[in-house]
């Protein structure tokens, strides 16, 4: 099955707040699910945010991916 997750928040343990989308797509992989996040490439609750050059742009964050979409600071 493939999930893709939609949240402008969305983070991970290693880029800050918040965690529930990053801890939902590791619980799916270990069912065997495909997982995408979708997240906004700056949100202020992040530690770390992204310099995100066009539209899109991918990252696996500790086996997690994520889509960032490009968002004004």
């Amino acid at each position: 099955m493939n999930i893709l997750l939609i949240s402008h928040y969305a983070g991970a343990p290693s880029i800050g707040m918040v965690f529930r989308h990053y801890y939902l797509a590791k619980e799916w992989q270990k069912l065997g699910c495909a997982v995408k996040i979708l997240t906004a490439s700056y949100t202020h609750l992040r530690k770390k945010n992204f310099n995100v050059n066009k539209d899109f742009q991918e990252y696996t964050i500790d086996g997690v991916e994520y889509v960032f979409i490009k968002t004004p600071r």
